[in-house]
């Protein structure tokens, strides 16, 4: 029997249009966990999903079904209208054209949680991690 087994690991960066800083604390978890939805409706699996008012992380787990130029056009699109349904009062919410997508090897996966905690921490811009699709603290890993 033929299969296709994978273990793509795609860390990207996005940020809002011009840099603004829109992603409010009130948003970004609610953002984040309807991203985490669409990517899980394109058969992935968003290990961390972090960000800060005007940027957002993502660390995901790609299917081999979908391109990740195909995913964060997916994820974008669907996320900011999401966001101008949800928050009418952002207006007129864009995503920047372009993301940075950088692989990542299953060994990274710790630094990364590591690092990720510690940046937010020491800049008081902590939001919320995910792994796995469920919120953690460091400390349970």
């Amino acid at each position: 029997m033929a299969q296709t087994l994978t273990n793509l690991l795609a860390h990207t960066i996005f940020s809002t249009k011009q840099r603004r800083p829109l992603l409010k604390a009130e948003i970004r978890p609610r953002l984040f966990s309807y991203m985490g939805g669409i990517v899980r409706d394109l058969s992935g699996k968003a290990l961390i999903i972090n960000g800060t008012p005007d940027h957002v992380h993502l660390l995901v787990s790609m299917p081999a079904t979908i391109s990740i130029a195909d995913m964060m056009r997916i994820v974008k699109s669907k996320s900011s209208r999401w966001v101008r349904e949800q928050f009418s009062s952002e207006g007129a919410f864009a995503w920047q054209a372009g993301y940075g997508a950088f692989k990542r090897a299953l060994t990274d996966l710790t630094a990364a949680l590591s690092r990720t905690t510690k940046r937010t921490a020491a800049t008081r811009q902590w939001t919320r991690l995910f792994y796995l699709g469920q919120r953690f603290s460091f400390s349970e890993l």
